[in-house]
């Protein structure tokens, strides 16, 4: 990863005085190693008329590291160490066929992966839809609706605020073919 930065500050005074400075062009290279990750699926096809399936996905978040040829990053490094843990994750879903028209669930659970968060940082959600798949056009629907429970941090270590974070999304699709 490459990081570019610059800074510029502007001040201005009473009678016309001004003064300007610019930072020199800050240029960084680094690299990140992402968490371990394994997943497994299984899938169930039912004939024409839909199909079951589940995953299963563990993250090691605590193997996360940064590394330069010019900067150490221990003490990041180590945060990312103590702070982190794995986590499991599970999804379910099936869809349903009727002729031209389908419908659709699923279930998520992400698992924290923060350590000794409790249940802090889980995340939960649901979704369905139904849709319309004919030789030349489609038409799909969906909703997703996601929450999980997180605390908010203002320069200390006691959290000020307990939250419950739900997000609602929804979509309409067309399509045609030709």
């Amino acid at each position: 990863m490459s990081d570019s930065y610059s800074a510029s500050m502007n001040s201005y005074f009473e009678g016309g005085v001004h003064y300007s400075e610019n930072s020199p062009d800050g240029y960084f290279d680094y690299e990140l190693k992402t968490p371990f990750r394994a997943m497994g699926s299984i899938a169930v096809i039912l004939g024409k008329y839909g199909l079951i399936s589940a995953d299963y996905e563990y993250l090691d978040y605590s193997q996360a590291k940064l590394s330069s040829y010019n900067y150490s990053f221990y003490d990041e490094n180590d945060a990312i160490r103590s702070e982190y843990t794995s986590s499991n994750n599970f999804r379910f879903g099936a869809e349903l066929k009727a002729g031209i028209g389908a419908l659709r669930g699923g279930y998520s659970f992400s698992g924290t992966p923060f350590v000794g968060a409790g249940t802090k940082g889980e995340r939960t959600g649901f979704s369905c839809g139904a849709g319309i798949r004919d030789k030349s056009y489609f038409i799909d629907f969906s909703y997703n609706h996601c929450s999980m429970d997180a605390n908010y941090y203002l320069y200390s270590t006691a959290p000020v605020s307990n939250n419950q974070v739900k997000t609602n999304s929804y979509s309409l699709t067309f399509g045609f073919r030709f």
